[in-house]
């Protein structure tokens, strides 16, 4: 009997630990499942380069220079679940930082 409860009580805590492994990497994924990498320019010729805030599929956004500074974006994503090379590359001019789609207007694409 004594036995049979350890046994038990093992199982428990192999699916508890499981649980919580498979909730770890559900949220370490971006949103959407997708890796971006958001370049900022000050001119809509995109030559000055002012920033750059990117997230590869398994981490956080990382920052690098003065985004904020730059309203105009290119924007690279990427599927977590297949590559993580870039299947979309646009070019956004952007009233704000960091930038939101939905307030951006669309310039096209990069390739």
């Amino acid at each position: 009997m004594r036995k049979r409860f350890q046994l038990s009580a093992f199982a428990v805590m192999i699916v508890i630990i499981a649980t919580f492994g498979v909730v770890a990497s559900l949220q370490a994924l971006p949103p959407g499942n997708t890796g971006f990498d958001d370049n900022y320019y000050t001119d809509p010729d995109f030559t000055n380069w002012v920033g750059e805030r990117y997230m590869q599929c398994d981490s956080s956004p990382v920052t690098y220079g003065t985004p904020s500074a730059g309203h105009y974006v290119i924007r690279e994503e990427w599927s977590c679940q297949v590559s993580q090379t870039p299947d979309v590359c646009e070019y956004y001019h952007c009233p704000g930082y960091p930038w939101d789609r939905d307030e951006c207007s669309y310039l096209g694409n990069c390739y």
